[in-house]
């Protein structure tokens, strides 16, 4: 189990994930100290940098940047599988807006592999939805915003 406690909190927080590398992730994004069980693997406002690279590095987490933004995966491959979450915000004329990202943000969250996948599920529970606005942070860089037609997985405009 892992837990997150802000520099200005004394409360501790316990993250939707089990996953090490999604409770990195949340933790930095938070500038929040990791616990894990009751180890602190990371304290971004407390250690270094150089100090949480070899923390994590000792939990088998590697750090790299890519455009200025520090970024982790496992450093065993076959641990670095894609999970994709995502939030669906609803309009009342046929336009949505899905935040697609990756870490969860609720305990029961579903992970999707492909943004395929998560277009086909949105279709499906909403079929009066023409266009979506996506606003992609799940990748290593950030794609922007794009729209697409829903009927035929195309980008509009």
């Amino acid at each position: 189990m892992f837990y997150l406690c802000k520099n200005y909190s004394s409360r501790k927080t316990t993250l939707p994930t089990g996953d090490l590398l999604e409770a990195v992730k949340i933790s930095m994004n938070n500038e929040a100290d990791l616990f894990m069980g009751g180890y602190m693997v990371v304290s971004w406002m407390g250690y270094g940098m150089e100090e949480n690279i070899e923390r994590l590095a000792k939990e088998g987490i590697e750090v790299y940047v890519i455009e200025g933004q520090y970024r982790f995966r496992y450093k065993d491959p076959s641990k670095n599988i894609k999970r994709i979450y995502y939030i669906l915000y609803l309009n009342d004329d046929g336009i949505g807006e899905v935040h697609l990202g990756d870490t969860p943000n609720c305990k029961n969250d579903s992970h999707y592999s492909s943004h395929e996948e998560i277009y086909s599920k949105i279709k499906k529970e909403h079929p009066d939805l023409v266009t979506l606005t996506v606003i992609d942070f799940s990748g290593d860089t950030f794609k922007g915003s794009f729209k697409i037609d829903l009927k035929s997985n195309l980008p509009t405009g």
